[in-house]
């Protein structure tokens, strides 16, 4: 009886040694698939960031008070006014 224990033992742990060793590259393809989603998921992040930013920029350029700002930044000035240099 102790013999038929015995068996059954090594064939269990026999069962679980393979089970662990065919899992082992299942498991390493996952890790590599997530380590790719999260670095999509981060850059799809940053893109939507930069996208709204652009937005926003887009938005004050589009303004009046923002067209004149761009053409001051390129040293344009206005009929009658004399530029100030800055220091």
């Amino acid at each position: 009886m102790s013999r038929k224990i015995l068996y059954n033992a090594v064939a269990v742990a026999l069962g679980v040694a393979v089970g662990v060793a065919l899992s082992i590259k299942p498991w390493q393809a996952y890790h590599d698939q997530r380590i790719k989603a999260d670095d999509a998921i981060s850059r799809a992040a940053e893109m939507q960031r930069r996208q709204s930013e652009l937005a926003r920029e887009k938005a004050l350029l589009d303004t009046p008070l923002g067209k004149e700002k761009q053409a001051r930044e390129k040293g344009f000035v206005r009929p009658g006014e004399t530029p100030v240099d800055k220091p």
